[in-house]
Order: structure tokens, then sequence, then C-alpha cells
């Protein structure tokens, strides 16, 4: 599995190698995803007569849909954390979504995912795809012993278009 798959630790007083962040992609890539969803408005009902869209729908035959009538659509990015589908997302990707679906990759069909579990307060949600094989998947880390001044990378695939990689420091 790409769990197993780890970059060398370096000792104290070693420099990163030139290829470290181009092997750390390779490894993590394959376990980022993008998720998209749709939310479809909660209130159809008209609130009176609007003047204005009695005069278009009389002079051209047509009311124009209402901007709040239409669903509204959401991007972003989602970790896979176990070979079985699960993802770690934000949960303000998915809050309130009637829809969700997964892009593995920039070529692939989206997959429905079904919600299991999200959190406000910390802006974190899970999620879950089915698919008949397994995948590659990330392991979770832990902050507490990270330092100021530390290499990190962030990953990403949030419009669907490609993986993004930055890479930074703790500061």
């Amino acid at each position: 599995s790409m769990a197993q798959k780890t970059l060398p630790l370096l000792k104290s007083g070693e420099s990163i190698p030139a290829n470290a962040f181009v092997e750390l992609a390779k490894i993590m890539n394959p376990t980022v995803v993008n998720i998209s969803t749709s939310t479809m408005p909660k209130n159809r009902g008209l609130r009176g007569r609007d003047p204005l869209m009695d005069m278009l729908e009389q002079f051209y035959g047509v009311r124009p849909m209402p901007q709040n009538a239409r669903p509204s659509m959401a991007l972003g990015t989602g970790f896979i954390i176990r070979e079985d589908g699960l993802i770690v997302t934000n949960n303000h990707v998915i809050a309130g979504a009637d829809k969700i679906q997964v892009q593995l990759n920039e070529k692939d069909k989206p997959i429905d995912a079904k919600l299991i579990g999200s959190d406000e307060r910390t802006d974190l949600a899970l999620i879950k795809i089915t698919v008949p094989y397994k995948l590659p998947w990330a392991t979770l880390g832990s902050s507490k012993d990270l330092e100021v001044g530390e290499w990190v990378a962030a990953f990403g695939n949030p419009l669907g278009q490609g993986h993004t990689m930055t890479k930074g420091i703790i500061s």
C-alpha cells in the first residue's frame, strides 16, 4: 500500500535532498482527491410579485429563473485515509450539500460519496466512497512534535484539474 512508502528521516545537520519534495509528491498525490458538492436552494416559494420580473415576462414571454433557485456548487480537496475509501476533508466543503462526489484524478468519473460525520468547530468532515479495489491512503500524523523552522508541504486538488503542491516552513 502507499502508506508504507515514506521518505527517510534526516539526521541532525543533514540537508534535505534536492528531490525530497518530488518523492513526497509521488507518495501523496495518489491519496489526494477532488470533492464537488451541490446544494439545492431550500426556499423555492415566491415572496410576492416582482414588478421587474412581471415586465420581463410580459415583453419576452419568459420569466427568468431567480438566482437563488439554482443549485450552488462547491469544490474542495480531500485525502484518502483508509484503503476502503474513507476520506477526510473540510466541513465547509460539504456543509449542507445534497450531493457529494469524489474524483480520484482528472481522468476518472466522479464517484458518489456518503457523509459519515462532520464537525463545524474543527472544520473537519469524513466522507466515504465505495470502489471494488483498494485505494492508496495517507497516514494521519501529529503536529505535537513539530518545531518552528521545519519544512512542510501542502497538497490539494481543489479544482479537479490536477494536483497542486506548495512548500514552506512552520513559522
